[in-house]
């Protein structure tokens, strides 16, 4: 199964990326419309959702197969199709048949399939939030709860038919499937940042929106739930990073079987080989961790810092024209460099919950 979505995934960059490939650069809601259609035709936003709710019932390693051969071509596009994994998974986790509905008009049986986006992340910077705490709250009504509360940096949010919000219930969490439509979502502008351009990336803001019961998974206590589903989507997003890394080194490898300097091709520099052969390490190494089934919390981390490494190390053997355009390895180097400080921050916090958990243990 791995070498046929490799195939989707290569077959989709082809017809829906690389023919886009200049247009991918930037906040253009056309070109983002036309590459989800052709998504949607090939089924892919229903990849991992169950048969029984109309979708594929693939695995998350064959979504990474097919995100690895997207990512090549644009980690934008693989970012933003990893953020709909995300965005889903604790409906695959926890969910318990709640958000049929979503699950699925995700799968394509209602029409043209929307995009979910996990909202998770607050700002540590607002003085009314209290730190290292939930501050989104899901309080229990007659038919229902009401959300309030807002979440930062959104991926996804941009084109996200359903939000994937985590809050607080109680003295627990949960997970509430608020669609994009429903009084009271406001999304914000556009974040500015170097690379990753096509995935849209939003603060959005949920005032008192009310959510039917059956959208919202059942209330977990203590961070272990958390943390599983982290180890759960990590490899996912790590395939981001590989695909990219993958794509740099191909670049790099191409580029100095075609080059000469001092006298012979650049390849013949025992640097260079070195630098090459470095390359092929670090991806082994990142996939090994990724998608080797002990990750942890730090296949994400891991992929992404040697994505940025083998991408800065391709500039090096492209040398000036690594900078330009023309020669698209720079886009690689800012995607993942981007990739990166999502990664960091986070693997670094869940490492330390991780760290507290076994101590209490």
């Amino acid at each position: 199964m791995e070498n046929e979505m490799r195939k989707l995934g290569a077959d989709f960059s082809k017809d829906a990326l690389w023919q886009r490939w200049e247009l991918l650069d930037g906040i253009n809601s056309a070109v983002r419309e036309a590459v989800l259609e052709r998504a949607a035709a090939a089924g892919i936003p229903g990849f991992a959702i169950p048969v029984e709710q109309g979708g594929s019932g693939l695995g998350a390693a064959d979504y990474c197969a097919f995100l690895e051969e997207a990512s090549r071509a644009s980690g934008g596009a693989g970012a933003l199709l990893a953020a709909h994994f995300a965005g889903l998974a604790p409906l695959l986790l926890y969910g318990n048949n709640c958000a049929s509905g979503p699950l699925r008009a995700a799968a394509g049986s209602q029409g043209a399939p929307p995009i979910f986006a996990p909202a998770i992340k607050e700002n540590p910077a607002d003085p009314g939030l209290i730190p290292d705490r939930v501050n989104t709250c899901a309080e229990k009504v007659a038919h229902g709860v009401v959300v309030t509360g807002m979440k930062t940096r959104v991926a996804g949010a941009g084109v996200a038919g359903y939000f994937t919000v985590l809050a607080a219930s109680g003295d627990g969490l949960c997970w509430v499937v608020a669609p994009r439509d429903a009084p009271g979502v406001e999304v914000m502008p556009e974040t500015a940042r170097m690379g990753l351009k096509f995935c849209p990336v939003n603060d959005v803001r949920f005032d008192r929106v009310e959510v039917a019961s059956e959208n919202v998974t059942k209330i977990f206590d203590g961070p272990v739930p958390l943390l599983d589903y982290y180890r759960f989507v990590d490899p996912v997003f790590a395939s981001v990073a590989i695909g990219i890394a993958a794509q740099a080194r191909d670049m790099a490898v191409a580029y100095a079987l075609q080059r000469r300097q001092g006298g012979k091709m650049i390849c013949d520099h025992d640097l260079v080989r070195l630098m090459l052969a470095d390359m092929d390490a670090r991806i082994a190494a990142s996939c090994a961790l990724a998608y080797g089934g002990r990750s942890g919390l730090l296949g994400f981390a891991l992929a992404a810092e040697c994505a940025e490494q083998i991408c800065l190390d391709a500039v090096q053997v492209h040398g000036g024209y690594g900078y330009m355009n023309d020669y698209r390895v720079e886009r690689l180097l800012r995607d993942a460099k981007t990739l990166h400080a999502m990664a960091a921050p986070r693997a670094r916090r869940l490492e330390h919950i991780n760290r507290e958990i076994q101590t209490m243990r």
